[in-house]
This record gives C-alpha cells, sequence and structure tokens, in this order.
C-alpha cells in the first residue's frame, strides 16, 4: 500500500466519520423537534377543552341570569299593577308587558345559545387543527432518520467516488479512480452516469 492510497483511505475515514456526526446530530434534532411539536400540540388540546368546558358554564349562567332578569320585570310589573288598583293577574295592560318581556328573553336566550354554539364551533376546529399538528410532529419523528441516512448516502457516494477501489498492484501510487467507478459499464451506461456523478471517466 502505497502513502497516496493510505492518505486517500484516511481522508475518506475521515469524511465517514464527519457524515456520521452530521447525520447524528440531524436525527437528534429532529427527533427532539418532534418531541417538542407534539408536547405542545397536547397542551393545546387541553387549553382548548378547558375553554370549550368555560363556554359552556359561561353561557348557561348567562342564560339563567337573564331569565332571573326576566322574573325580576315581571314581579315589578305585577307590583306597579298592584299599586294603581289593576289586578296583576287579570290586567290586559299587565299580560300584554309581561308577553313582550316574555319574547325578549326568549330572543336573548336564543341569542346566547347561538353565540356558545358558534364559539364551540370555533374551538372544535381548533382542536381539530391541533390533532393535525400533534399527526404531523409525530409523522417527523417516525421519518427522523430520511435525512440522516441521506447525509451518510451522500457521504457514502462521495468517498466512492474519489476512493480507489483498491490499492494499485506493485505501487507507484493510487489508481485512477473514475476508472474503478465505471469499470465493467458500458460506454452507454457510463454516459448515463456520468452527468448523476458529476465525474467524467476519463481516458480509457
Amino acid at each position: 500500500m502505497t502513502w497516496s492510497f493510505a492518505l486517500s483511505a484516511g481522508m475518506a475515514a475521515a469524511s465517514l466519520g464527519v457524515a456520521a456526526l452530521q447525520a447524528g446530530a440531524q436525527y437528534s434534532n429532529a427527533r427532539a423537534q418532534a418531541s417538542i411539536g407534539r408536547q405542545m400540540a397536547a397542551l393545546r388540546r387541553e387549553q382548548l377543552a378547558i375553554e370549550r368546558d368555560t363556554v359552556a358554564v359561561q353561557a348557561r349562567q348567562q342564560e339563567v341570569e337573564r331569565q332571573r332578569r326576566a322574573g325580576l320585570t315581571e314581579s315589578s310589573l305585577r307590583a306597579t299593577a298592584a299599586a294603581f288598583g289593576l289586578d296583576p293577574y287579570g290586567s290586559g295592560t299587565i299580560a300584554t308587558l309581561e308577553g313582550e318581556n316574555e319574547r325578549q328573553v326568549m330572543g336573548d336566550i336564543s341569542a346566547i345559545r347561538l353565540l356558545g354554539a358558534a364559539r364551540q364551533r370555533q374551538l372544535l376546529l381548533s382542536d381539530r387543527a391541533a390533532v393535525l399538528e400533534h399527526d404531523s410532529f409525530a409523522a417527523m419523528g417516525r421519518t427522523a432518520w430520511i435525512r440522516p441516512a441521506a447525509t451518510l448516502l451522500g457521504a457514502g457516494l462521495s468517498v466512492y467516488q474519489t476512493w480507489p477501489v483498491s490499492a494499485p498492484e506493485g505501487g507507484g501510487g493510487a489508481p485512477d479512480n473514475r476508472q474503478s467507478l465505471y469499470r465493467g459499464l458500458t460506454d452507454e451506461q457510463v454516459a448515463m452516469i456520468e452527468p448523476l456523478t458529476g465525474r467524467a471517466r476519463g481516458p480509457v
């Protein structure tokens, strides 16, 4: 084995070592990012669930409060009628006012329920988006090996293109690696591969 061949082997090993470190860092980073993303999406879903419960409770409280105020209004109407000597339960005027009050109450309650339902739908859509985000990060974690594998493959191909397959017999330096790369291929095959490797075969 000549010094030039040994030097080529050492440089190839160093190149593969650097590629291995890069691949390891890429894999660790991708896994960490995927893990953090999944955790953040899960926390988001928990927050949305709490917010949905809060919206439901608030809507119910608003409905109860509106009904309470409607009852106070009705009691006030009857007390006013009695103060003027009217029959609180038989006066046509009081009945008309109570009917109007009831219509207003029903309209307000319908609006409260409608707004609550709309807010619930918005939160549900946000929850579905959080689910998709969680699944996306989960997929990222499962495919974290792809980029590191490409890094190692690229380094291996680069070494294959530049490092001779074997030392030349009888010394005299390293062989022409272009001949090692294209050994056994036809001219047509070489013409197809050369643009991909970026290395011309050179003289035969």
